[in-house]
This record gives structure tokens, C-alpha cells and sequence, in this order.
């Protein structure tokens, strides 16, 4: 064998020299085992993945990497990964990609990319999901929109959606029904990045007076503008701090949790409006409701700063109270005062026939203007009635003065306005350029208006208690489309 191998003839002597050697050896008590250990570490080649290198001697995988230096010991993978695969082939190993199922960018750590329609779609979404007051129980109409973030995210299945819930354990259970009327979300945070900064450790919590009278004129335009203004000039120049906001007027709640996002808290503030809390000036609920946030925070400082014009009015919570459970806390509060002294002209929101609230901007993502009309409930709205004519003005000043496209508006409504100058009002939005269209829901035979007291149904009634009939009022509809240069649809 020797022979053949080395390609060399042996002749009969040479044979014949073999056979008895082999003899020999047969015949030997002691038959000698012969090991090769061509690199000399102790371990035979045909147990050492690398024969050639004494300084290793285990590939557990088989990828030819030796353990010590492959990145993926138990996985097989090329030597251009130090030894990882890459399942998804997105050109980033596993031992580097957050999503190694599925294919995706360098930008995202290898996890797919979220397409900016969707990250509009799903911070709308969660600032739509309502709770009932007081109780961690959702309201129906939010199941649709929990739908649509349902359907988002199961087109990103390695990603995580965190929100947060606000429920307070610092007050009475009998008034917290009260003070927080909206439990307040956390936009979703759908990035890998990874920053390390050096902070301060300060979380701040921002409390903003939303009452009437902040829409005083002796600041321009308004007090509530220009405290909008100095508190995002304050936010932009605290970057590495937590900040949050709370909102308060007759009543109060958590608008934005703490955060170090600078763009979802400022989008917070500049969407701030009168008029989407009951009327008041509830100081102290307001304060108690920042310090709520604060309590449990492990930083070096907790600062609340409170923007108001106005001396508390009402609420379960006087000031001085709040105050006290803030030094509990020690939390410490700096108030603003907005305004100037002496009297100034104050423009009156609420009327008792109903009001009209800017529920979304001008907008082409539609999406997301569906879920604010899923999201639609007649308890959105604080004083009830059908207000016709500050739609339309309210839809006139949602429109920037520079569009020079044709403006639409389109109202769906019954058509019953407890008002009588829809119709001037809409001769004053077409003469704007405005065209006005009015779409009729229900019938001229009229139903019942629901509602419900203390979980039973029962019908409106008037003040001899007669049941309320609501009828589809298809003259008034008719005139305002017409007077508005459009159409009406029923």
C-alpha cells in the first residue's frame, strides 16, 4: 500500500521482505499504535479541527472558525460574519441584526423598515384610545382604532408598542374619576437608535391653565399662544431632561407622560386649545396632577412649573393642599403668571345651544383622519346642542390664509341648529371661497334621543319632561348648502 501510494514497483525480493515483516509483526505480543499529532497540542489529528494549530483545537459548528474566534460558535457561518449566518440575507449577520428573520436595513439594526405613513398612523392612533373616566376599562369606540394599530403591527412583528396608562394612587378613589378624565398615552417609540448622553437627571413635569380666560387679549394673540410659545422655547433648550405635561381648566389630566422626546411633547403643546375641558380654573388639580407624575421618579430634582392667569375657582383640590402634597414629595413648584394686570376682553366659548371643537388639521393622510371619525362620540364635545354656525366658522379658520385652491366643507349633521344664523354664516364662508356641502342623517319621522344615567338608558326630555324627538330638518339643511354656494345629499 505503501508502495502503490508513493507510486513505486517493488520486485519479488522486495515483496518477499514485506511478507515476512508483516509475519513478524503478527507474531509480536506488542502490536505498536501509531498516533499523529502533527501540530504537537496533545490532540490526535483525527480529533483536532485544526491539526495545523496547536493553539486550538475545537470548531463546535464545523465552519471552520475555531471557537475562540467565531462570533456564532453553535451556528454555521462564513468567515466574512466571523462565523454568524445571516437567516434573512439582508447582507447583516445575526450575531448583529435585532430582526434576524426578516430582512432589513442598516438604518433599523436589520429589522424592517416602518414606513412613515404607518408611524403617523400609529401616533394618532394612540392619542384616539379613550378609557372610561376613571377606570382601566376601554371605551367602546376605541375598538376600531385598537384594530387598525392591531393590523399595523402585525405587518412589523419584531417590533414592540409600549403605552402608557396614567392611573393615580395618590387621591381619593371618589374624585379620581374627576381629575382625570382622559388617562393621558405615550406616543410609540419605533426606533433602535441608541444614544448615550450625559443629563442633568431633572424631570419636569409643565402645568397649563386651558380655561377661558386664557384667551384674554392683553398678550398677542392670546395669553394661551403666547404661553404655548415660552413653554416650547423652554422644552428646546432642555434636551436631555424628562419632561411631561398636564393640562387643567375646571378639571385636569396627564397630556403627555414624561419623556425625552422633545417633538412628541412640543406636538403636545402646539395642539392645545380651549375649550376641550370643562370651564374653570382648577389650580390645585391641576398642580396634584403633575406632582402625581413626579412622586415615584428616582431623580436628583422633580420640578413642576405651573402657567396660569387666574385664581382657583374650583376643583377637589385647593392649591395650598396640592402644595403640601408636592413638599411631601419634595417636589418643587415655580409658578408663571400669564397676563397683565387690570381687566382685559375675554372671548366667551361655551353657549348653551352647543359648541364646535377643532378635532384634527388640515391633513392628506387619510388614515389617519379615518380614526379620528371612528374615534367620534358626542361626549367629545363639552356643551351639547347643535351649533351649525361655529362649524363653519371654526372650519374657515382651519384653512391657511395663503391656499389658494378651492376650499370644501362638507357638514353631516340632522340639521335641528338651535341657532338661526348657520345660514348668514354660511353666505359669510362662501363669500371666503368656501363651498359648503350638507349631508342629512335621519328621518323626518324623528326617534328618541338616548343617553345614559348612571348605566341605565333613558331618553332626553324637555323641561316639562316631555321626551325629546329629534327629526331630520331637511329646509335648514337645504338652505345652508344653498346659501353656501353647494349641495345637499340626504
Amino acid at each position: 500500500a505503501i508502495a502503490a501510494h508513493n507510486n513505486v514497483t517493488l520486485n519479488a525480493t522486495e515483496l518477499n521482505q514485506l511478507e515476512a515483516f508483516l509475519k513478524e509483526i503478527e507474531s509480536s505480543a506488542d502490536i505498536p499504535v501509531i498516533v499523529i499529532d502533527s501540530d504537537g497540542d496533545g490532540v490526535p489529528d483525527d480529533q483536532d479541527d485544526f491539526p495545523n494549530d496547536p493553539a486550538e483545537t475545537t470548531d463546535t459548528d464545523g465552519d471552520g472558525i475555531r471557537d475562540k474566534d467565531d462570533k456564532c460558535p453553535t451556528m454555521f457561518g462564513p468567515a466574512v460574519y466571523n462565523g454568524c449566518p445571516d437567516t434573512d440575507g439582508d447582507g447583516i449577520d445575526d450575531g448583529r441584526d435585532r430582526c434576524p428573520n426578516t430582512p432589513g436595513p442598516v438604518s433599523t439594526n436589520g429589522c424592517p423598515e416602518i414606513s412613515k405613513k404607518d408611524k403617523e398612523t400609529l401616533n394618532i392612533a394612540m392619542r384616539a384610545v379613550q378609557f372610561d373616566t376613571g377606570r382601566s376599562t376601554l371605551k367602546s369606540e376605541s375598538f376600531g382604532v385598537l384594530k387598525q394599530i392591531a393590523d399595523i403591527m402585525r405587518r412589523y412583528p419584531d417590533y414592540n408598542l409600549m403605552r402608557i396608562q396614567f392611573t393615580p394612587d395618590l387621591l381619593p378613589a371618589d374624585i379620581i374619576g374627576t381629575m382625570i378624565y382622559n388617562p393621558a398615552f405615550a406616543r410609540p417609540q419605533l426606533t433602535l437608535k441608541e444614544e448615550e448622553v450625559k443629563a442633568e437627571g431633572i424631570d419636569i413635569m409643565l402645568a397649563i391653565d386651558l380655561s377661558s380666560s386664557m384667551l384674554a387679549k392683553d398678550f398677542e394673540p392670546d395669553r394661551l399662544e403666547v404661553s404655548k410659545e415660552v413653554a416650547i422655547d423652554f422644552v428646546k433648550k432642555r434636551p436631555h431632561d424628562r419632561m411631561g405635561l398636564a393640562v387643567f381648566a375646571g378639571e385636569a389630566f396627564t397630556q403627555c407622560p414624561l419623556t425625552t422626546d422633545q417633538n412628541i411633547l412640543t406636538d403636545f403643546l402646539e395642539t392645545l386649545m380651549v375649550g376641550t375641558l370643562a370651564d374653570g380654573t382648577a389650580i390645585g388639580m391641576g398642580l396634584a396632577t403633575a406632582v402625581n407624575r413626579l412622586k415615584d421618579s428616582e431623580s436628583k430634582s422633580k420640578i413642576v412649573i405651573l402657567l396660569t392667569d387666574g385664581v382657583n375657582n374650583t376643583g377637589y383640590i385647593d392649591p395650598e393642599t396640592a402644595s403640601q402634597i408636592a413638599e411631601e414629595y419634595d417636589v418643587k413648584v415655580y409658578t408663571i403668571g400669564v397676563g397683565s394686570e387690570g381687566n382685559a376682553l375675554t372671548p366667551v366659548n361655551r353657549r348653551s345651544n352647543g359648541d364646535a371643537y377643532l378635532q384634527m388639521p388640515l391633513t392628506n393622510d387619510y388614515a389617519a383622519a379615518e380614526l379620528f371619525i371612528k374615534s367620534a362620540n358626542p361626549n367629545l364635545a363639552g356643551t351639547q346642542g347643535t351649533a351649525i354656525d361655529e362649524a363653519i366658522s371654526l372650519a374657515m379658520k382651519a384653512y391657511e390664509e395663503d391656499i389658494q385652491h378651492q376650499r370644501a366643507l362638507v357638514i353631516i349633521s340632522d340639521g335641528e341648529d338651535h341657532d338661526e344664523s348657520a345660514i348668514s354664516m354660511a353666505k359669510e364662508g362662501a363669500d371666503a371661497g368656501l363651498v359648503i356641502y350638507t349631508v342629512g342623517v335621519g328621518t323626518e319621522t324623528g326617534a328618541y334621543v338616548p343617553f345614559s344615567n348612571r348605566g341605565r338608558s333613558e331618553f332626553k326630555k324637555d323641561a316639562e319632561g316631555v321626551p325629546v324627538m329629534s327629526r331630520l330638518n331637511i329646509p335648514n339643511l337645504q338652505e345652508i348648502a344653498r346659501s353656501g354656494g353647494g349641495e345637499f345629499y340626504t
